[in-house]
């Protein structure tokens, strides 16, 4: 991505006029990191395909996550300004998460520990209840309580984003509360952290993405400062590459440079979008509309084949691995999509 793509222009709105085409690319860019996961954790990490998995685990990674998770505080901010009332506001994000959690999480944990593992009914209560995420790091389904602990804050943080401080003043409150969320459990239970820190370090780009989306909702212009705040990633990716500033980067954590390097690269794909072809920002919608449940399916399929040990690091058996999840999720989006009419 180039620097240059930066417009005097440029409006905050750039985030919301193509935002289902930006969750495509997100949810792209997280399997094509799922496989070159499996890669890196194989005995196949050697060779050109382990070189080109370690370049796009460097610049790429799971950045999709954090496309995910900032246009989610962009969006709950329009939905909690449509409509104030907090009962709604919850209703309409279980209807939104709860549903397609149901149908992957129940049959997912059924076959895996009561049918595979035979852990028995506690286990598969367990697994299912996130218990395990919090006791032992089980990861499978980790993003969907994270949503659900951002919804429950959202209305905290809508207020903050409404008291007559400065806009720089809110994001620096919003800056110290996501930074003690990361950090604290660092010192005060360090084991626990080890199994939830993929949790605890996206709240930094969740609340980012809070403070921008009054400046999408607003229609406002990206001005010098924000384009300096958006650059602040590159000049973090960059100081992890030199002798000097590495440690200093190293220190921060990987998540923190995920954050504001994810946030320069949703921001070039975003201004991107204007130039882009419009029957491949049509395609790419496609995929973001189904983004969340493709997600689910994607990451529950490649789990249990790995279970069953159908490997998902050989190239045949990944393309298998998304065909299914395609093949599952098409019949998930239609039932959630009544679950919403509903």
């Amino acid at each position: 991505m180039n620097i240059s793509v930066m417009n005097s222009k440029d409006n905050w709105n750039i985030f919301s006029k193509n935002r289902n085409a930006i969750y495509g690319v997100a949810i792209i860019s997280i399997m094509i990191f799922h496989f070159f996961e499996d890669i890196a954790n194989s005995n196949l990490s050697g060779g050109g395909l382990g070189f080109l998995g370690k370049l796009y685990n460097t610049f790429i990674g799971s950045v999709g996550v954090e496309f995910f998770v900032f246009l989610s505080g962009v969006g709950l901010y329009f939905s909690m300004s449509k409509d104030s009332n907090i009962l709604h506001f919850f209703q309409k994000r279980i209807k939104r998460i709860l549903p397609a959690y149901l149908m992957v999480a129940i049959p997912y944990w059924i076959v895996i520990d009561l049918i595979i593992m035979q852990k028995g009914v506690k286990m598969f209560a367990f697994d299912f209840g996130f218990v395990t995420f919090f006791t032992q790091g089980t990861r499978t389904f980790w993003y969907v309580l994270f949503i659900v602990f951002a919804y429950l804050i959202y209305p905290f943080v809508y207020k903050i984003l409404h008291v007559k401080w400065s806009d720089w003043g809110k994001l620096l409150i919003l800056l110290i509360i996501a930074l003690v969320i990361q950090f604290l459990p660092r010192i005060v239970a360090p084991v626990l952290n080890l199994n939830i820190e993929i949790l605890l370090g996206r709240f930094l780009v969740f609340f980012i993405g809070c403070w921008c989306g009054k400046k999408v909702y607003q229609n406002a212009c990206i001005n010098n400062i924000d384009k300096m705040g958006i650059l602040f990633g590159v000049m973090i990716m960059l100081c992890g590459f030199l002798p000097v500033t590495k440690i200093v980067v190293s220190k921060l954590g990987f998540r923190i440079l995920m954050c504001f390097w994810g946030i320069f690269l949703l921001y070039c794909i975003a201004v991107s979008m204007r130039k882009m072809p419009k029957r491949i920002v049509k395609i790419l919608e496609q995929f973001g509309k189904m983004s969340y449940e493709l997600y689910l399916t994607h990451v529950a399929i490649r789990a249990l084949m790995n279970v069953i040990g159908i490997k998902t690091f050989y190239f045949q058996n990944y393309v298998f691995c998304i065909l299914i999840s395609f093949v599952f999720d098409i019949h998930n989006c239609k039932i959630t999509k009544k679950a919403d009419l509903g």
